[in-house]
C-alpha cells in the first residue's frame, strides 16, 4: 500500500500597520517614518497595502534585545 503526503500550506498571520503599531506599543505614524528610513521590522507590499509578518516582527524584536546599554565599537556622535 502506497500513501501520498502532501506537503500542509504555510499559513502566514500578516498584520496590518495598525496592528503592528499596537503590538510593538508605538504610534500608528512612527512605522510608515521607519519604514522610509529602512528602520523597523521586514515589510510585505501587496499592490498599495502594507502588511508585516508576525515571524518578522518577532524576529525584529529579537535582533532588537539587548542586555545593557553599552554600545561596544559604536561610534558616538
Amino acid at each position: 500500500m502506497t500513501t501520498t503526503t502532501q506537503a500542509q500550506p504555510v499559513v502566514r498571520q500578516l498584520l496590518n500597520n495598525d496592528e503592528t503599531a499596537d503590538m510593538l506599543n508605538v504610534s500608528r505614524r512612527t512605522l510608515p517614518v521607519w519604514r522610509v528610513q529602512g528602520k523597523g521590522p521586514k515589510f510585505i507590499k501587496i499592490g498599495k497595502l502594507v502588511r508585516y509578518e508576525r515571524t518578522e516582527i518577532d524576529a525584529w524584536i529579537l535582533a532588537n534585545t539587548h542586555a545593557n546599554t553599552s554600545r561596544q565599537g559604536a561610534q558616538s556622535y
